[in-house]
């Protein structure tokens, strides 16, 4: 087997490894997002978001490292840069070490489930955020809605006057 490729394979399998754990991280923090829409917590919402954006600046700069990885691997075999990672591994099959080729590819299949999972999360998130800026619509407008009412006025009896919205009396 050829060092270069059990190095570039090995290095491949860490990068996949530790992204996967910052999709778990990510998963587990949108999972844990639902719960603090549903009871508008705020400030915990704002923790959430700034972790959120550590781990996918994370996850960014392991990508672009496992994207260089793969295309020094395909410049070395004489492959497309587009190829994906599965089929690098399919073409090079005789190539890899087979508990390496196992390895790599039961950890691609377990970061296609997370990812999956975070996927959908997110949009359950993203309904939750949607129903709620629906409620909060519904309720300024609600609150700001215009009444008019007759007032005594010497000039003209039973003059119609605009109430000013409740927000701006509040305000």
């Amino acid at each position: 087997m050829n060092d270069f490729l059990s190095i570039g394979v090995e290095k491949l399998i860490d990068y996949l490894s530790r992204e996967l754990e910052i999709l778990k991280g990510l998963l587990k923090l949108e999972t844990e997002k639902y719960d603090v829409l549903r009871n508008v917590d705020l400030e915990r919402l704002t923790e959430i978001n700034s972790c959120e954006d550590d781990l996918l600046h994370s996850l960014n700069s392991l990508e672009k490292k496992r994207k260089d990885l793969l295309n020094t691997i395909c410049r070395e075999f004489k492959l497309s840069k587009d190829v994906s990672l599965k089929e690098l591994i399919e073409k090079l099959e005789d190539k890899i070490n087979p508990l390496l080729r196992e390895k790599f590819l039961n950890l691609r299949d377990e970061i296609k489930k997370v990812s999956e999972k975070l996927q959908t999360t997110v949009k359950e998130n993203e309904n939750l955020i949607r129903i709620n800026l629906e409620l909060l619509n519904l309720t300024l407008n609600f609150a700001n809605r215009k009444s008019h009412y007759d007032t005594y006025n010497h000039n003209n009896k039973n003059e119609n006057i605009s109430r000013l919205h409740l927000i701006n009396n509040l305000v």
